[in-house]
């Protein structure tokens, strides 16, 4: 069997009120079988129309409807709009799973914290990073069953094995302090024209962080 991973839902982290700061929504992968798919009797209307809605060069469609597999993904984490109508195609040998997407409701909010996942939904920057193996939970499988030479078997099934999730983390971070941090850091950066700053507050009583800001951030969206 070859094994194909599927991303796992990811953990969510929240302030110390339980208030999100970083979620992962669902979000429907798309593959294609291509053994079906080249089957399909309208495969190039169809894979003009996929191109169009998914904004992939159509030569690299046909190129992946041709290979010599069962599963060949073409693009992952689609919006909910393409996902609806790549569904509506019906193209033979179509093949949907669900994963995970992160989203940061909150935008600039604690970005510098928070850090950021790639594409691979894996922590690359702040908290995501640092806590990686504890947000990101088991990824699933697809087993795709192949002869000795590694070519798929025509009649083979597909064997799906579910992820399972990450755990959430609760930070120290309160949203209402780091707001006001937030927002006070920014007058002082144009009251003094400054390129940098950093702003924190915490609790002399037990040394929790109640608010981390630093200029300039960014939209880890």
């Amino acid at each position: 069997f070859r094994e194909v991973e599927t991303d796992s839902k990811r953990g969510g982290i929240y302030d110390r009120n339980g208030s999100p700061l970083a979620i992962s929504l669902e979000a429907d992968s798309f593959a294609v079988d291509p053994l079906l798919a080249r089957e399909d009797k309208d495969l190039h209307n169809k894979l003009k129309e996929i191109s169009s809605i998914l904004n992939i060069e159509e030569e690299k469609l046909v190129e992946s409807v041709n290979k010599q597999s069962r599963f060949v993904w073409i693009k992952r984490q689609l919006e909910d709009e393409e996902a609806e109508k790549i569904r509506e195609i019906r193209l033979r040998g179509a093949l949907f799973f669900e994963e995970s997407k992160r989203v940061y409701p909150k935008g600039q909010f604690l970005a510098n914290v928070l850090g950021f996942v790639g594409q691979d939904n894996k922590g690359l920057e702040g908290i995501e990073y640092y806590y990686n193996n504890v947000l990101k939970g088991d990824p699933g499988k697809i087993l795709v069953e192949e002869d000795s030479s590694g070519r798929s078997i025509n009649s083979s099934i597909y064997q799906i094995v579910p992820p399972q999730e990450g755990l959430d983390i609760y930070l120290t971070i309160d949203e209402t302090i780091q707001y006001a941090t937030e927002k006070r850091l920014l007058e002082a950066v144009e009251e003094l024209d400054a390129e940098k700053a950093v702003a924190m507050v915490y609790d002399l009583q037990n040394g929790e962080f109640l608010a981390m800001a630093s200029y300039p951030t960014y939209d880890p969206n």
